[in-house]
């Protein structure tokens, strides 16, 4: 080896990530099904830091994208008759309300208690609110 060439060390540390569709994909059923960023972070055996950066559409969209698809289908079970299906849209997205769930106001006068209170002694309000 000539003594005028340089000997270029070794680049140090971690290999960068690579993403992969199907990691993509695994993120994005992990935000759908409910997980955190952490259990997520777990189960691709990365660090949080590492999901954020690569995967922060997924991330993102991941929940929405699941949460379109419920409605979806809901809307489409309603529209076909399913007759539960059609009662939570009506009430969810139309503010209807079931007869049986008239409201019952209840005013009751705020009541004045007096009690003797003994210098030095500490006072227990539960006892003094039962009598």
């Amino acid at each position: 080896m000539p003594k005028d060439v340089e000997k270029i060390p070794a680049k140090r540390g971690r290999k960068n990530h690579a993403v992969t569709i199907e990691k993509q994909n695994l993120v994005k059923l992990c935000m759908a099904s409910g997980f955190n960023q952490e259990d997520t972070a777990k189960c691709l055996t990365i660090d949080l830091k590492t999901l954020r950066k690569y995967y922060a559409d997924q991330l993102k969209s991941g929940r929405v994208q699941a949460n379109v698809q419920v409605v979806a289908s809901l809307f489409k079970a309603a529209c076909k008759g399913n007759v539960q299906a059609g009662i939570y849209w009506s009430k969810v997205h139309m503010n209807w309300r079931d007869n049986s769930e008239a409201a019952t106001v209840i005013n009751i006068a705020p009541q004045r208690i007096e009690a003797p209170v003994i210098e030095g002694e500490a006072i227990d309000l539960d006892a003094i609110t039962k009598q």
